[in-house]
């Protein structure tokens, strides 16, 4: 039996009605809140892949003679055989000959015709008008949530509230899986340089907006301070230096200090000076990249 952790209330199955109904909270939101959290009990689980294995038609009768057959009309010689065991340990046997290219066809049109004989038909996926819309949104990546960079550079025809929730769904996919795309050499520096010192501190910190989310490197809770390991060399960029000017304006919003620290010039030290100076710093830091570009 699984327990939710929300009323404690068992269950073989936490399902989503149950969630939604009692708590007012999605599966996927659940997840998030309680990562290690089971949603099914162990043995349900088993009996669920127990069926689904027993339920495989490659099992029955019908369709064990059919690959019995295939087997039977591509059956491979003992120079063939070895040809291919040579080919696995790396040598090169050269392109096909005519006769070998001959063989191949030969070889399809029998195997081809046992499967007509046998009765064999290819299976056909239909789909229905609901379900090709969604294949056909998916494709053109207007599905909303942590996706691959398959839609790089095409302008997705997004509302602004599918934006920010498509960048809220981003920031927590990165902030739970931190090595996707955090522990720079400069980042592990200062994350020796904290423990050194005892200070507690979250690495990758989401700040989550109506307007859109955005990821941190540090935040260190005891000083209401987030910390951002800049790289020269991306950070210089006009788009960068614009993004950094958003993230510093959220963050004042939201009545937290951020403090830059360039990979050229690793001063940890600055998170203990006055917040006033901080910001400072900050802005000079930007106004000397934005005139460097």
């Amino acid at each position: 039996m699984v327990t939710c952790l929300l009323c404690n209330k068992p269950f073989k199955r936490l399902t989503r009605s149950h969630l939604v109904n009692e708590h007012g909270l999605s599966t996927q939101e659940y997840k998030l809140r309680f990562p290690e959290a089971e949603t099914i009990d162990t043995e349900l689980r088993h009996a669920y892949g127990k069926n689904f294995r027993d339920a495989n038609p490659m099992k029955l009768d019908k369709y064990k003679k059919i690959i019995s057959d295939q087997r039977i009309g591509i059956q491979f010689s003992e120079e063939h055989r070895k040809k291919i065991s040579e080919s696995r340990l790396g040598k090169s046997n050269g392109p096909h000959t005519k006769e070998t290219k001959d063989k191949i066809s030969e070889s399809n049109k029998k195997t081809s015709k046992i499967k007509k004989l046998s009765g064999y038909i290819r299976p056909k996926y239909s789909m229905s008008e609901d379900a090709l819309l969604r294949a056909r949104n998916r494709m053109l990546g207007n599905k909303i949530g942590a996706h691959s960079n398959h839609n790089k550079g095409k302008k997705l025809n997004l509302t602004q509230a599918q934006r920010a929730h498509r960048s809220q769904k981003r920031v927590e996919y990165l902030s739970l899986n931190k090595g996707v795309r955090s522990g720079t050499k400069p980042e592990m520096k200062f994350i020796e340089y904290l423990n050194s010192l005892h200070i507690p501190f979250d690495h990758q910190f989401p700040l989550i907006t109506p307007r859109g989310s955005w990821l941190y490197d540090f935040y260190i809770p005891s000083m209401n301070l987030l910390v951002e390991i800049d790289g020269e060399f991306w950070h210089s960029r006009p788009l960068s230096v614009n993004r950094d000017k958003i993230k510093n304006k959220i963050a004042k919003e939201h009545k937290l200090t951020v403090a830059r620290i360039s990979d050229s010039n690793l001063s940890f030290d600055i998170i203990f000076e006055n917040h006033n100076m901080i910001w400072k710093k900050n802005w000079e830091l930007i106004l000397k990249r934005e005139n460097n570009d």
